[in-house]
């Protein structure tokens, strides 16, 4: 892997962990600050989301191309 390709990993890697935890916040204030009946569907699905993308950045340590 040359410098080049290692470092747009680990550009790929921060961005998606970064993506993840806004997520998991958003959720997490979904949760503690819910106001509406729907506040429960954002959460699981803000979660998960955040889940997902853990998930993604932690393969595409390994490998980037697992990902998709």
């Amino acid at each position: 892997m040359t410098d080049e390709a290692a470092s747009n990993q680990q550009r790929l890697v921060v961005r998606l962990e970064e993506n993840a935890m806004d997520s998991l916040v958003h959720g997490v204030e979904h949760h503690l600050y819910s106001r509406r009946k729907t506040d429960w569907k954002y959460v699981i699905l803000h979660i998960f989301h955040a889940v997902e993308l853990f998930l993604k950045a932690r393969l595409a340590q390994h490998d980037e191309t697992l990902i998709y």
